[in-house]
C-alpha cells in the first residue's frame, strides 16, 4: 500500500505541474537530442566513421549532461520552490556534475550487484525448470532494486545542495524496504505492459497507437524522476504523501 502511495504521489507530481514540466524539461531535452544526433552522425559524416566511437561516447555524454540538468531542476522546483520563471532552467554546474556523478555510481552498484547473481545463480537452477529461473531472476533484480532505491535519497540530496553519504540514505529509508519492493513490482509491471504495448503497435503500424506508448514512456520517465524527489521529500524531510 506504501509503495503505491509512493507512486501515485509521484504521478499527481508530475500531472498537477505539467507546466513546469514543459519550462523544465522541453527546450534542453530538444536541444540534448538536436546535440546527440549533430555529434553522432554529423561529426561522423564530417570525419568519417573511424571517429565515431569516440564522438558516439561525446554525444552520449552531452545528452546524460542535459538531462542531469533538467533532473537537478526539477528537484530544486519540487523540494526547494523554485519555479522555472524562463523556458531555460538555471544550470548550476557543480549540481550537475555531482548528480551525473552519484547517479553513474549508483548505475554501477546495480550493476555490480546483479550481474553476478543472474549470471551464477539462475544458471545453477535450470535443473529446477525454467520457471524457478524466472522468479529467481525476479527476485534477484526486485532485491537489488530495492537496496539502491534505498541508496538513491543521494541523489535529490545533491540537487538541494544538502549532500548526505549513502549509509545515511541507507539509514533514512530503514523502513522502506517492503514499500520500495512493492514500487519495484508494481512499477515493473505497468512498464512491461507499456513495452508490450510499444511492440504490438510498431508490429501493426498503428501511428496513433505508437504516439500514445511514446507519451506514456515519457511519462514513465517523468515518474521515476518525481519517485527520487518523493523519497527525499518523504523519508528525509517527512512530508506527507496521502
Amino acid at each position: 500500500m506504501q509503495g503505491w502511495k509512493l507512486f501515485k504521489h509521484a504521478l499527481r507530481m508530475v500531472i498537477g505541474n505539467w507546466r513546469e514540466v514543459l519550462r523544465i524539461f522541453f527546450v534542453p531535452m530538444i536541444l540534448g537530442i538536436v546535440v546527440f544526433f549533430a555529434f553522432l552522425f554529423g561529426v561522423t559524416f564530417l570525419l568519417g566513421e573511424g571517429v565515431l566511437p569516440v564522438f558516439a561516447f561525446a554525444a552520449i555524454l552531452a545528452y546524460v549532461t542535459v538531462a542531469s540538468w533538467c533532473i537537478v531542476s526539477w528537484h530544486r522546483f519540487v523540494l526547494l520552490e523554485e519555479r522555472p520563471t524562463k523556458w531555460l532552467p538555471p544550470f548550476d554546474f557543480s549540481a550537475v556534475v555531482f548528480y551525473f556523478l552519484r547517479g553513474f555510481g549508483l548505475g554501477l552498484i546495480f550493476f555490480v550487484l546483479a550481474m553476478p547473481l543472474l549470471l551464477v545463480v539462475v544458471p545453477s537452477l535450470e535443473a529446477f525448470g525454467a520457471f524457478a529461473s524466472i522468479i529467481v531472476a525476479i527476485a534477484v533484480l526486485v532485491g537489488v532494486s530495492v537496496f539502491c532505491m534505498r541508496l538513491s535519497l543521494v541523489l535529490p540530496a545533491v540537487a538541494v545542495d544538502e549532500p548526505m553519504t549513502m549509509r545515511e540514505s541507507f539509514a533514512a529509508t530503514k523502513q522502506a524496504t517492503l514499500p520500495f519492493a512493492g514500487l519495484v513490482v508494481t512499477y515493473g509491471a505497468l512498464q512491461a505492459g507499456l513495452n508490450m504495448m510499444s511492440e504490438y503497435f510498431a508490429d501493426t503500424e498503428n501511428l496513433l497507437g505508437m504516439l500514445a506508448t511514446f507519451v506514456g514512456l515519457i511519462l514513465f520517465g517523468l515518474i521515476n524522476i518525481s519517485l527520487l524527489t518523493t523519497f527525499y521529500g518523504h523519508y528525509v524531510e517527512g512530508r506527507a504523501i496521502d
